[in-house]
């Protein structure tokens, strides 16, 4: 050690050697102490030096000096692995792209490490293999993995999430935040993804937009200029707005629309009325200068615009005939089709008619012609099924409602005809009328009138009826019948019956007046009258094998007016008088015929007013008594008796 001095009671020295070996000249050894505080350099030297922890140790042969270290980074622990001592190196393996190609930590060479999440040509890319360290472009920002890894001299694209746009190298200003979005797109530029695999598959495409899951996955190729906004899109079509997959309540579908703003603001230019068609597309037309502006309906809402007036058609709402037809300016309502057919009400004929000149009112009347022609159905289900049929007329609800192959037939009222499908000629006036007669018994020519009137015939034929459920005994095939205001006897045919039954109850009869008969002298050459008489039993008129009328009876003299006069003979006589009135002042002539000279008198003329002459016949059975009696004011000039024998 070389000693130079003391100043301040400190030794100055150089070459002093703490190493604890022989010293050499000029030399000392030391003997565990340090003297510090020297402004100029003494060298101090020493064997060995480590360091644990904190502190910098310094072992010599004969003492330790302990240097205390003072801040710094000692340790390291990441969020797995074992902890880091000692030195320490600092990479984000940008070689592996482990952190994006912009990720770099970069060290200054003495005691800085920078860490760079954006790289010189202001490109941000994070995640793994997010990037590439051969891009060229700039302003790029990219985060995700796999995100932007094919972008080579692209210029401010933007892309968030994992595997989107990495297909992008040379497109720009690409906007894409959602997984897989544009991640078919390459040179292309100003598109925009929103959604997990928006516009996943658009390839070229410019300012295309997709907002939503899956939007514009439809567009494949070089669409340009669409916009789809939670819709697929359309292959191959650009320049289009898409808004919802379809019209619906599915996933994906709109069932309604509102769009603010609108409502309430007055267009500022020539307005333009936006019309729909039926696959959703909109589109504008002008606005009409006249006509119709609003329309109030008997029900529902008013309607303002564009008015689209439809009969329902094809649903037959109207009636298959009834449609609306538009002109250039016009629109005309047309209720018969090119056939003459007329067919009004809901289910009025059909759309399939091949028939002519038919006219359908009702609901469902004709509802299922075929090819009927000159046909008049008035009410519900009216000639419903008719088919094949002419010149049939029905009226009321279910009127030959059954009717197929038929003709000529007329039925006015509910049911009327109902089940009649292929007679013909049948006429049927009143409710169910003949409604249960069919075809299965050629049943033709038919005419009812009334209430129930042949209601529960099935197949007779040539029948007239007339009067509330005549003919309500008939259930078969009984023919050639006419009954008024009677039942009739079940299986009977060829037969007339007038009445019920002789009485005063419903539906009797106490009396029969036919005119055109008394009077009335059969001419020269004519048939030879004969007698007919009634069965007091039943009605029935017959007429037995007759007996020629004889001469004058000898036995039977001339009657006067208020005297009996007996049949003296052994057989029925028919008398036949002529009175001549030559005044009357409300007077009746009665004829009375009895077992007694008092026989009850029942009036034969009507009332009586003035002069006239009356003729009138009747028998007097047997041993009986005539008398003919006047009431009211009746002169009689003379009466004529002339007496026939019957049997």
């Amino acid at each position: 050690m070389s000693v130079h001095g003391f100043s301040n009671s400190t030794l100055y020295a150089t070459n002093v050697d703490f190493r604890g070996v022989t010293p050499v000249v000029d030399q000392m050894t030391a003997d565990g102490q340090l003297l510090i505080g020297s402004s100029v350099a003494p060298f101090i030297r020493s064997g060995l030096l480590t360091s644990v922890g904190s502190t910098v140790d310094i072992t010599v042969g004969h003492g330790t000096i302990n240097l205390e270290t003072i801040g710094g980074v000692t340790t390291i622990v990441g969020d797995s692995g074992q902890s880091v001592t000692g030195a320490v190196t600092l990479y984000a393996d940008q070689a592996a792209l482990n952190c994006g190609s912009s990720v770099t930590f970069t060290t200054d060479g003495a005691q800085t490490a920078t860490f760079n999440v954006t790289d010189s040509s202001n490109n941000t890319l994070l995640g793994i293999n997010t990037g590439n360290l051969s891009l060229t472009g700039s302003t790029n920002t990219g985060l995700g993995a796999g995100v932007l890894t094919a972008l080579t001299n692209g210029i401010s694209n933007c892309s968030f999430g994992q595997g989107s746009s990495t297909s992008i190298t040379s497109g720009t200003y690409n906007s894409c935040f959602g997984t897989l979005g544009l991640s078919s797109l390459s040179g292309s530029s100003y598109c925009s993804a929103f959604g997990a695999q928006a516009l996943a598959n658009l390839s070229s495409g410019n300012y295309t937009t997709g907002l939503g899951y899956n939007a514009g996955i439809y567009l494949n190729g070089a669409e340009s200029s669409s916009i789809c906004i939670n819709s697929y899109g359309d292959t191959g079509v650009s320049n289009r707005l898409k808004i919802g997959q379809a019209t619906g309540t599915g996933t994906g579908e709109l069932s309604t629309s509102f769009i603010s703003g609108i409502n309430g603001n007055t267009a500022l230019t020539t307005p333009l009325m936006v019309v729909i068609n039926s696959s959703d597309q909109l589109g504008t037309m002008p606005l009409p200068t006249s006509g119709v502006t609003s329309l109030v309906g008997d029900s529902g809402t008013t309607v303002d615009g564009a008015v689209t007036l439809t009969t329902g058609n094809s649903t037959r709402n109207c009636g298959s005939t009834v449609k609306f037809v538009s002109g250039t300016t016009t629109v005309t309502l047309d209720v018969m089709d090119s056939s003459n057919n007329l067919f009004l009400g809901t289910n009025a004929g059909n759309a399939a008619d091949t028939g002519q000149d038919n006219t359908a009112v009702g609901w469902g009347a004709m509802s299922s012609n075929s090819s009927s022609a000159y046909c008049v159905a008035i009410g519900y289900g009216a000639l419903g099924t008719s088919s094949a049929s002419l010149n049939h007329v029905a009226v009321g609800l279910g009127a030959l409602g059954a009717a197929q192959g038929s003709s000529d037939c007329t039925a006015l009222g509910f049911g009327a005809l109902n089940q009649s499908a292929h007679g013909i000629q049948n006429t049927a006036v009143g409710s169910n009328c003949l409604n249960v007669l069919n075809n299965s018994f050629n049943a033709n020519g038919n005419v009812g009138m009334g209430y129930q009137c042949f209601s529960s015939m099935t197949g007779g034929s040539r029948n007239v009826g007339a009067g509330t459920t005549t003919g309500s005994a008939y259930t078969s095939t009984e023919s050639d019948n006419i009954l008024i205001n009677s039942a009739g006897v079940v299986s009977e045919s060829n037969t007339l019956r007038i009445g019920h039954a002789t009485g005063t109850g419903s539906y009797d009869l106490k009396a029969a007046y036919v005119q055109g008969i008394a009077g009335a002298t059969i001419s020269a050459g004519s048939p030879t009258p004969y007698l007919t008489l009634t069965d007091t039993s039943d009605g029935q008129i017959v007429c037995p094998t007759p007996v020629q009328a004889s001469a004058a009876s000898t036995t039977y003299g001339s009657l006067s007016v208020g005297t009996a006069l007996q049949n003296t003979a052994n057989y029925p006589i028919l008398v036949h008088v002529q009175m001549v009135i030559s005044a009357a002042i409300t007077g009746v002539v009665s004829v009375g015929v009895g077992s007694t000279n008092s026989p009850t008198a029942r009036a034969i003329t009507p009332t009586l007013s003035g002069a006239s002459s009356q003729y009138f016949s009747f028998v007097v059975p047997a041993k009986f008594y005539a008398q003919i009696t006047t009431s009211g004011t009746v002169t009689v000039t003379s009466t004529t008796t002339f007496a026939s024998q019957i049997g």
